[in-house]
């Protein structure tokens, strides 16, 4: 083989080796910006949970709950349909348009069968009193499949806890309202018994002035009497005026039942 030959073969077989690299490089870098990408992606996705969880703090209905549960899952760019059910109600919300008989017969079959339902694109998520059917997924891309599994059960989780504090809400704010009008009719029951009781006290004071200067007492015995008698009224008097530490008592209770419910709704 001539020294040029030679030359143009090696020349060759380092443009090749170079040219794999090339490709190599290419792959990788695809593959670098491919997994960037999913990284923000879902670091985006977990923003939008967390976004929820702070938000939802603010709500204070099952209708407000369930809008923006549905509009959160919309920010995955999935289909849905959400369910939430309350003693007295059940909402079921659609991301567009009206719930479908198919999507409440879904809703229904599926509450009872377990945490996580899946066929082809579609994912029902269960918790006790939240339901959330998720469909058009990209069943395709199974690694953002799996990530949209990862976050919208979050997001079912996160729905479900803000109902519960929702439902503890509504029983604090009812007991405080209770409680509220049985003090206003202790505060009247009270205010009528104090007013009875001071004139029974006026009256018997009267009557006692008259009796001891009925009776044929010595001056240093009607003192006695006398003095006896106003220590009595004096003493039921007073008994009487601090009735209404209770009722403060109760007031504090009060409060602090209606700052109960405030921390509640802010947490």
């Amino acid at each position: 083989m001539s020294t040029a030959t030679a030359q143009n073969s090696s020349s060759c077989e380092e443009c090749f080796k170079n040219q794999t690299e090339i490709e190599s490089l290419k792959i990788k870098l695809v593959s670098s910006s491919k997994a960037a990408f999913n990284s923000m992606r879902a670091a985006s996705q977990i923003g939008n949970i967390f976004t929820f969880m702070e938000q939802s703090g603010k709500i204070k209905n099952f209708e407000d709950l369930a809008a923006m549960s549905v509009a959160t899952a919309k920010s995955f760019s999935v289909r849905c349909t959400i369910q939430i059910r309350s003693s007295e109600n059940i909402i079921t919300l659609a991301d567009k348009g009206e719930v479908t008989s198919i999507q409440l017969k879904l809703l229904a079959v599926a509450k009872d069968k377990g945490r996580i339902l899946e066929k082809k694109d579609m994912l029902i998520f269960n918790d006790e009193h939240v339901s959330l059917l998720c469909y058009k997924l990209p069943s395709d891309d199974l690694e953002e499949f799996g990530r949209l599994r990862d976050v919208l059960i979050q997001l079912v989780s996160a729905a479900e806890s803000r109902f519960r504090s929702l439902i503890l809400e509504t029983m604090l704010r009812g007991q405080a309202q209770q409680a509220s009008e049985i003090i206003g009719v202790i505060r009247k029951i009270s205010s009528d018994n104090h007013i009875h009781a001071s004139n029974i006290i006026k009256n018997l004071a009267i009557d006692l002035q008259a009796a001891v200067s009925s009776l044929n007492l010595t001056e240093e015995q009607e003192i006695h009497f006398t003095q006896l008698g106003d220590n009595g009224i004096e003493q039921l008097d007073s008994l009487l005026s601090n009735s209404h530490l209770v009722e403060e008592h109760i007031s504090e209770v009060l409060n602090g039942l209606r700052q109960a419910v405030d921390m509640a709704a802010k947490n």
